[in-house]
């Protein structure tokens, strides 16, 4: 590598100052630290108006928008789901324009999935002065935390299959298409290049060595302090932190147990995701024992072959990088052969806190029991009855998952049953010559609770 290359891959934070007014599209990838640079932007909102950076818009993040002018869709397909109106996008540039002082800071990963035109559709609509960032991270590194996040969308496929599909020597797009869209890395530095002037376009790499890297540059780029793009200490959900095999292990064999029973985004959204994996995430410390989600040796190597490509990808796209391209095939630890990516058994309080979330919510609560009644006592399915029994080491999860699929599928049958009541309610109170129409709207009040529970 010449002297020249050399230091274009390690251009310094202190050098990165953007125009003023300029307006920075940071698009991910996602599992780049985006949660922590998002979080720590939205409760300083005020702050960073103060020193000359306007984050629009009230949300943690600015997905609505993204999707918006996308047309991404969030969630499964059918009840539930929904893609934002175009109207969130142009709420946010409404924002932007009326700004004609400060730098402005978009963010949300969404972008990466991008295609060509729509790179284009961005930079035309954003304006001359867009700069777009693109942070990455190791592909072995990557690979895990994406699988995970996925299950946690409704993914039922197992780690090892997944793999097959996006990195095996015929990967299938149809497998969850976005990562092959977005993680592309060399493509997606080289298709925003392409649209808005590799000179307008900055790629971060994360660094374990240098921790600050990731702030540091966001902050150097919009000419903020030292310090103000880091986010408080968060766990957990908040966090977005990764899961544990077992824990994944106990969702994703779930999923499998709900296909074809007709959940809806709307169910799985609230009880699972926001309920079950969110009271995980919060209420459990996985002990270091427990087995992380790891690659096969032959991922390891292939993954390592991905970032050699990316690098080489991203140095001919002319953009500006900040750190390592190294670092991007920097090889993962490998799984060792004896071992699967699927457990026959999980520890019990992993199961014990997906059901206390999933109830919390189903019962009109956050998932930590916050404004909480005392809750009635359920009790007659005979896995529950069976894991009741057992002593508090591990479960097996077959057990777990009819737990899990009785309480859900219990919640849908009584979310199907409220439906049915208030149609019912209304077709009587269109009739002639009744006067139900009040007592419709008495039931409508009554069963639309939070999580659909009286």
């Amino acid at each position: 590598m010449s002297e020249a290359e050399a230091e274009s891959e390690d251009t310094t934070t202190s050098d990165l100052l953007l125009p003023p007014r300029t307006r920075l599209l940071h698009i991910g990838i996602p599992k780049t630290g985006t949660t922590s640079l998002q979080n720590a932007a939205a409760d300083n909102r005020r702050l960073l108006r103060e020193h000359g950076v306007r984050y629009p818009g009230k949300s943690m993040n600015h997905r609505a928008a993204v999707s918006g002018l996308l047309g991404r869709r969030w969630g499964w397909s059918g009840k539930g789901s929904s893609v934002p109106p175009r109207d969130a996008w142009e709420e946010l540039l409404r924002e932007v324009d009326a700004d004609a002082e400060r730098r402005i800071f978009i963010s949300h990963e969404f972008g990466s999935e991008a295609t060509d035109e729509q790179a284009v559709q961005f930079v035309r609509e954003l304006g001359e002065r867009t700069h777009v960032v693109v942070t990455l991270r190791a592909v072995g590194a990557i690979l895990p935390s994406a699988w995970q996040q996925y299950i946690k969308t409704g993914y039922a496929g197992t780690f090892d299959e997944w793999l097959h599909a996006v990195i095996g020597e015929k990967p299938n797009p149809k497998i969850t298409s976005s990562y092959h869209l977005r993680n592309d890395q060399g493509g997606v530095v080289k298709r925003w290049a392409e649209a808005a002037g590799p000179e307008n376009v900055t790629v971060v790499i994360l660094d374990k060595r240098r921790p600050a890297l990731l702030s540091d540059a966001f902050e150097g780029m919009l000419g903020l302090p030292a310090g103000m793009l880091v986010a408080e200490d968060t766990t957990g959900f908040a966090a977005n932190r990764g899961m544990s095999l077992p824990e994944a292990e106990l969702l994703r064999q779930f999923n499998a147990s709900i296909r074809g029973r007709r959940v809806d985004w709307n169910h799985y959204h609230p009880l699972i995701r926001l309920g079950a994996v969110a009271r995980i995430l919060d209420e459990r410390t996985p002990g270091p024992d427990e087995p992380k989600i790891m690659l096969p040796p032959w991922a390891v190597d292939r993954a390592v072959e991905l970032g050699q490509r990316y690098a080489d990808d991203i140095r001919e796209s002319g953009a500006r990088v900040v750190g390592d391209l190294s670092l991007l095939s920097v090889a993962a630890p490998a799984r060792p052969v004896e071992l699967s990516d699927t457990l026959g058994t999980v520890p019990s309080d992993i199961a014990v806190d997906a059901l206390g979330g999933l109830f919390s919510m189903a019962t009109g609560r956050s998932h930590d029991f916050r404004e909480a009644d005392e809750a009635p006592k359920v009790t007659g399915n005979a896995a529950i009855d069976r894991t009741a029994t057992m002593p508090t080491g591990t479960v097996p999860t077959a057990d777990l998952v009819r737990v899990l699929g009785a309480r859900v599928a219990r919640k849908f049958s009584d979310l199907r049953r409220d439906r049915k009541r208030r149609a019912d309610a209304s077709a009587k109170a269109r009739e002639p010559g009744t006067s139900a129409g009040a007592a419709a709207s008495t039931t409508d009040a009554s069963t639309s609770t939070p999580g659909g529970e009286q």
